[in-house]
């Protein structure tokens, strides 16, 4: 049996159970204003992390080791 393309296909079936599809969040369960404003403080945050490492990643790979 050599005509199959797919060596997973009997080990991995693509079954629809295997996924689970997010119920759409109702209107009283978002976010308040005050939390939305914690979010973006920590993206933020996350953005000057991000930076910090870029800008530290860059320094060392300036540095000539001996």
């Amino acid at each position: 049996d050599h005509a199959r393309t797919d060596p997973y296909e009997d080990h991995y079936p693509a079954s629809p159970a295997s996924y689970h599809p997010q119920p759409p969040v109702p209107d009283d369960a978002r976010q308040s204003p005050a939390d939305q404003g914690e979010i973006d403080d920590i993206r933020a945050s996350l953005r000057e992390f991000r930076e910090a490492v870029r800008e530290l990643t860059e320094s060392r790979s300036r540095r000539r080791y001996f």
